[in-house]
């Protein structure tokens, strides 16, 4: 969706003229990237749009640095993610240079990441900006003649000397800076911080709605491990021996509970779907509110015997397959197994034996953890 940015706001369903905002007044907000990161491209695609898609632009001066934790060896750069990272890096410096207009370069600049987002991934590196060209009526040989001239390489190594004078250094990417102020962990809630540094006398209705402290929500992130694409050259030759220590992420829940599959299904496949199964340890506790009873051995669970089977199947799949990536594929599938019937699953007596020493094992576990 591309959005043009007018003078005026919706509230209250009324359409309200906005009062030119003196250039002065404008905070800078800067976002350091890199094409092929997927924390940019996420950031791009669903936070920095909002920008565009309410009144903040008008204070609001946008500024895209294309380079991320890319080198320079010799004369040539060298990317993080390989040379399909340095060409689209170098294209959107050309679009950024060519069309000036911030809204224009950026809903090309947000095309091409979800371009680079789309699974399997887009092999052409071409076909990745051209249909956004096309799309936003940009000249494709315009563009592809800066990249072949070697003057994309001149802005993009602009972007690099940018880049490099950040004080502090970035530490990773995205980086997003307001007027000269790194977020860090907190550059999700960027629109926070630009209401904050506007002095203006005219507060956009995107401002107004910001009710949470900064402060606060900082205090919050501040032991946060931050997902993002991390400069290499962050780890020293002393350090790089040392394996980094893993964040314990883990999910109780119960089979048949619609909370938890639409959780599964939804949401905590991301850790799959990313490089973020590198900082985690997953763990997956199939039991929920079931019950032990003791006299008689049985387990009796909140959505009835179908669930306990599923349960059961769940705490199988973890103990005979310990990578984290294989259960949880089985259990994405069995939870929506409501939807499209009961599924025919193996059930020899050695299946029964493991998984329900499993079972008790995340039973017992549960119960001790709510001692």
């Amino acid at each position: 969706m591309f959005i043009s940015p007018t003078h005026s706001s919706l509230a209250n369903g009324k359409v309200n003229i906005l009062p030119p905002t003196n250039t002065s007044d404008k905070v800078t907000l800067a976002l350091y990237y890199e094409t092929l990161c997927p924390y940019c491209a996420d950031f791009i695609t669903n936070d920095l749009v909002k920008v565009f898609l309410s009144d903040l632009y008008t204070i609001v001066n946008l500024k895209l640095v294309p380079w991320g934790n890319a080198d320079i060896l010799g004369d040539e750069p060298h990317c993080q993610h390989g040379e399909d990272e340095c060409y689209l890096n170098t294209i959107q410096s050309c679009v950024i240079y060519y069309w000036p207009d911030v809204k224009k370069h950026f809903d090309f600049i947000r095309c091409t990441e979800q371009q680079s987002s789309k699974k399997p991934l887009v092999k052409n590196r071409a076909a990745m900006w051209k249909q956004c060209s096309e799309k936003l009526g940009m000249s494709a040989h315009r563009i592809n003649k800066c990249y072949t001239s070697g003057y994309g390489l001149k802005l993009l190594l602009q972007y690099a000397n940018e880049t490099a004078k950040l004080k502090p250094p970035h530490e990773y990417v995205p980086w997003v800076v307001v007027d000269n102020q790194p977020l860090k962990d907190d550059f999700e809630n960027f629109v926070k911080y630009v209401c904050e540094a506007y002095k203006g006398d005219h507060k956009p209705e995107a401002c107004k709605t910001q009710a949470a402290s900064v402060s606060s929500t900082h205090d919050k992130m501040a032991n946060r491990i931050h997902p993002g694409c991390y400069a290499n050259n962050n780890v020293t030759k002393a350090q790089s021996h040392i394996k980094p220590k893993k964040v314990h992420l883990s999910l109780y829940y119960e089979s048949l509970c619609p909370y938890c599959r639409s959780f599964i299904v939804s949401q905590l496949v991301k850790v799959f779907n990313t490089d973020l199964l590198n900082i985690i340890n997953l763990r997956l506790v199939p039991w929920g509110n079931a019950q032990y009873v003791k006299p008689n051995k049985t387990i009796i669970c909140q959505h009835g015997e179908d669930e306990c089977y599923l349960n059961t199947i769940h705490a199988c799949a973890i103990s005979i397959w310990p990578d984290p990536a294989f259960p949880s594929r089985i259990i994405s599938t069995l939870t929506v197994w409501k939807q499209c019937g009961k599924p025919a699953l193996p059930d020899p007596v050695w299946i029964r034996n493991s998984s329900r020493t499993a079972m008790t094992v995340d039973m017992e576990e549960r119960q001790a953890s709510s001692t």
